[in-house]
């Protein structure tokens, strides 16, 4: 969230065009949601243990 705002701050200084500010909000929400994902899944302790090869 606070790095939407941030890229929203740089479009309006003029920094970042429209087709930027969408391809780099979509990227962050994807990056957003396997976060999400990753905390959960070790949260709930579903991890496998480590294999030594």
């Amino acid at each position: 969230m606070e790095l939407e705002t941030q890229l929203l701050i740089g479009q309006n200084l003029g920094y970042l065009q429209q087709d930027q500010i969408s391809a780099l909000l979509d990227m962050t929400g994807e990056v957003g949601r396997l976060l999400n994902g990753l905390i959960n899944s070790l949260s709930t302790g579903n991890r496998q243990p480590a294999t030594g090869n």
